[in-house]
């Protein structure tokens, strides 16, 4: 699939509401927004109807001598909440993350 994204968008397509026209989508001009119920209707699928936040408590890590943490991040300058690069070949942007 890493050789061709069209793969990748047709899957998505067929599992991700909202993006049923991804592969046609990709190609307008400058891209096109992803779908996202709270930014589009400020609906949120909870009981309330509204945003739901809850405070959890952890733990610090203690990690012996010699020993690693490994983490998983989302690939493709996609990290999270914070933005690293200006490409996105799943949505065809280049030079801009709107």
């Amino acid at each position: 699939m890493r050789t061709d994204y069209a793969v990748i968008r047709g899957h998505i397509s067929r599992v991700v509401h909202g993006c049923e026209n991804y592969e046609t989508d990709v190609s307008k001009p400058g891209g096109f927004l992803m779908p996202h119920p709270p930014r589009d209707s400020r609906r949120f699928h909870t009981a309330s109807g509204r945003a739901e936040f809850t405070v959890s408590s952890i733990e610090a890590l203690q990690i012996p001598p010699g020993h690693l943490v490994l983490q998983t991040l989302r690939s493709h300058d996609q990290y999270n909440t914070t933005i690293y690069g200006l490409s996105d070949r799943y949505r065809g942007i280049e030079g801009s993350r709107r």
